[in-house]
């Protein structure tokens, strides 16, 4: 329960500096605001869990926002860059599967080379310029509400109970954490485990496009620039919510509780004042302290099994 008493002692203390930290209005808008990032995070958590890694999301959040912005601007066609950006999802999941889990690149060379096509073909695609002039409807999205709740926040809510469900109480769900856990002990038991680690490399692709979606509608624009450190963002928040970074381990729920504790503290050492460069290393050092921490459960693990 480290991190539960982690944030309610942050929550204490950002309510002492500021008496408006703990307002409803201010807990909804940081939610709001994290909304994205927890969708793309939930992808990441998948693929963790699976044994592998992606460091390619941030490029393709910036991938997909620009395509999809230059074509709903270019068009008008709703639907049509609807199937477009679902088509890159899943093209751009399955080379990273592919190349990670076929050919056997290390995880990290491959998505970042990836990441770096994809980013780069947003840079051409709009010659370094912020793509603006989106339709009102789809700006306006992002600030109404649904059911009492803004929209960008009940998306986030929906996928992380959808994904919750997949990966407590379906057979995917079971043998994905079958194959993080050890995956030639999967294939031995019947599973086919390339087929599941690439499937978690195409599920965070889609998730991406989603969370593109839900970016350009909040801000109103879309930039190669954009999303740079998202890939490791995403990476601290699921290893503070205790997803293992060696596979196998963790749980949706803990991925929630890593965005808005990394949120939390972003948002409340903003309202301090707090230089952005401290507020990396800051969370930076948070998540030196959960791999540690991971690595000493894992090696705690493996010595009761022995």
């Amino acid at each position: 329960y480290g991190l539960y008493i982690a944030m309610i002692i942050l929550l204490i203390a950002f309510s002492v500096l500021n008496t408006n930290f703990l307002t409803i209005n201010n807990i909804v808008n940081i939610f709001d605001q994290s909304a994205y990032y927890l969708v793309t995070a939930v992808g990441i958590a998948f693929i963790l869990i699976g044994g592998k890694t992606d460091l390619s999301i941030g490029s393709q959040l910036a991938f997909y926002s620009v395509i999809g912005s230059m074509r709903l601007i270019e068009t008008g066609d709703t639907f049509g860059t609807l199937m477009l950006l679902i088509g890159l999802g899943l093209l751009v999941g399955f080379a990273n599967g592919i190349m990670v889990v076929l050919l056997g690149f290390p995880p990290f060379i491959a998505t970042i080379a990836s990441g770096y096509v994809v980013r780069g073909i947003a840079a051409y695609m709009t010659q370094q310029v912020t793509v603006s002039g989106l339709p009102k409807w789809l700006t306006r999205f992002a600030w109404q509400k649904t059911f009492g709740l803004p929209n960008l926040s009940l998306i986030a809510i929906v996928v992380v109970l959808i994904a919750l469900y997949v990966l407590e109480f379906t057979g995917y769900g079971r043998r994905l954490y079958a194959v993080g856990g050890n995956k030639t002990a999967a294939e031995v038991m019947g599973i086919r485990a390339n087929a599941i680690q690439i499937s978690t490399y195409v599920v965070a692709s889609m998730l991406t496009v989603v969370a593109a979606i839900m970016l350009v509608s909040r801000s109103a624009v879309a930039s190669a620039a954009t999303a740079d450190k998202l890939h490791m963002e995403c990476i601290a928040a699921c290893a503070i919510g205790g997803i293992s970074l060696k596979g196998g381990h963790g749980h949706i729920w803990g991925t929630l509780i890593g965005v808005l504790f990394v949120c939390m503290i972003r948002s409340g050492l903003n309202a301090q004042g707090v230089s952005n460069f401290w507020q990396l290393i800051f969370t930076g050092a948070i998540t030196i302290f959960a791999a540690v921490l991971d690595s000493y459960k894992t090696r705690a693990a493996d010595g009761n099994g022995r």
